[in-house]
């Protein structure tokens, strides 16, 4: 097994906490909790940045979800009502 050093290694193979090896493309909102969202269409990876410079991922989620959810009159009652504990979604702080 290889090691990394960040301590989330998924089933596939791939580390989603391995920052200095992914390029992150965020989008800032206009939230106040949520400072930016960055989504990885090849491994249905949703990246939420809060402002108190915590990092989530959140998958699967799909495109549709992504860009739902980007465009929501509002980023949060959208974020707490589809992606907070989420029973369905593997979510992983980073």
């Amino acid at each position: 097994m290889l090691k990394r050093k960040c301590k989330c290694w998924l089933e596939v193979g791939e580390c989603m906490c391995d920052m200095e090896n992914t390029k992150i493309d965020w989008t800032p909102v206009k939230s106040s909790q949520i400072r930016n969202l960055a989504f990885d269409g090849e491994t249905q990876t949703l990246f939420v940045q809060f402002k108190n410079k915590k990092t989530y991922t959140y998958a699967p989620v799909s495109q549709e979800q992504y860009d739902d959810f980007k465009e929501s009159k509002s980023i949060g009652a959208y974020f707490h009502k589809n992606f907070k504990m989420n029973p369905v979604l593997k979510i992983k702080q980073i």
